[in-house]
């Protein structure tokens, strides 16, 4: 598995390639956003580690210009601004999660581990078109309203269709779609159900088909009623 990480913090990154190659995974290392970019428009990469403080262009218009041309590979971001509008700002760009510094070593290698396991499965498929709530996506090529989507929310609208009005807590989700362990802890679910709400509920602030149960996860409701 090849990895591109973008860390312009020197230290932060010899750690990381040392401690990346001993899981076994190829690694490569851009110190900029311009760099990275380069990189990886001439090389094959199973995931990006991107960091968003970036000298030039930062780590949101990184992610952003590579999502205009492949939807599919994994980005997961390092941030240091764990407010909630740079989250939803960093899923607009399409990353598939985040993890804040200054992070846990374990748990970031557990975190990459798991997205590279999910960049090797096929989703069992529900036909060419997932009509979910108000949107009708052609998974041939899923655009909704001129945004694409990616490939980690493609694959969360999936399970749900696939699991209608069972509820489904955010550890069952982080360990089917994310790839991760039982027991991750992180918001990752709830950033990413609120940009979804956005895609596919008449009224994102009120939702009737993706509805949330309190302390306990999400529910699906194909026909918008009780």
């Amino acid at each position: 598995m090849k990895i591109l990480l973008v860390e312009d913090e020197g230290h932060i990154a010899k750690g990381l390639l040392f401690n990346f190659r001993r899981q076994g995974w190829e690694i490569d290392w851009a110190e900029n956003g311009e760099d990275a970019l380069e990189m990886w428009a001439s090389h094959t990469y199973d995931l990006i580690v991107l960091d968003v403080m970036l000298p030039g262009i930062d780590g949101f218009e990184v992610a952003q210009r590579i999502r205009r041309v492949d939807g599919r590979i994994a980005i997961l971001m390092l941030t240091a601004l764990a407010a909630d509008e740079h989250r939803i700002a960093g899923l607009e760009c399409g990353v598939d999660d985040f993890v804040s510094k200054p992070f846990v070593l374990k748990e970031l290698l557990l975190r990459v581990a798991g997205l590279l396991r999910r960049t090797q499965w096929i989703p069992p498929p529900l036909g060419e078109v997932l009509n979910f709530g108000k949107a009708t996506i052609d998974l041939n090529e899923p655009i909704v309203d001129d945004t694409p989507l990616t490939r980690i929310e493609i694959d969360l609208l999936q399970y749900f269709a696939r699991n209608p009005g069972r509820l489904i807590s955010r550890e069952e989700l982080l360990t089917e779609v994310w790839g991760y362990e039982p027991g991750t802890v992180t918001r990752t679910v709830d950033t990413f159900i609120l940009r979804v709400r956005k895609i596919v509920e008449p009224e994102p602030s009120r939702p009737t088909y993706l509805r949330s149960v309190r302390g306990a996860g999400y529910r699906y409701v194909p026909s918008g009623k009780e």
